[in-house]
């Protein structure tokens, strides 16, 4: 069980590197304008609400799937794909959000931060696998 928890969290810290070198790289955010967001941009910011909402959605909508009775090896692969398919909705925003110029780069953070509020936890990746 540690040995799949392992691999799940190694995906994840591979991809919150990944985005996190991206940004780093291309992104010219001016952190001391952060907060400061022309009209024109305020429609742009409920993009990362969009991506959260929508990645909890698909989420919670795969767990579903999870039935008490069946096998770890199942359990495993509906939490890491519903997992993946989260993630995968919030690296998506923080890449629209990293190449285009008219989106206020706060998005990038507020998504980051959810995405690492969203760590992988041994305990509750244990709870769902192999509920007893």
């Amino acid at each position: 069980m540690k040995e799949k928890f392992r691999i799940f969290a190694t995906i994840y810290a591979f991809l919150l590197g990944g985005m996190i070198l991206a940004i780093v790289f291309t992104a010219d955010i001016d952190y001391n304008n952060l907060l400061n967001i022309s009209k024109s941009e305020y429609t742009y910011l409920v993009i990362p609400f969009i991506a959260i909402a929508a990645s909890e959605f698909l989420f919670r909508n795969k767990m579903k799937e999870i039935n008490s009775k069946s096998n770890e090896n199942e359990n495993y692969g509906i939490y890491q794909t519903a997992s993946l398919m989260r993630w995968a909705v919030l690296e998506g925003a923080v890449f629209y959000t990293l190449f285009t110029p008219e989106v206020p780069k706060i998005n990038i953070v507020i998504v980051l931060i959810y995405f690492i509020f969203i760590f992988p936890r041994y305990w509750k990746f244990q709870e769902v696998v192999s509920p007893t």
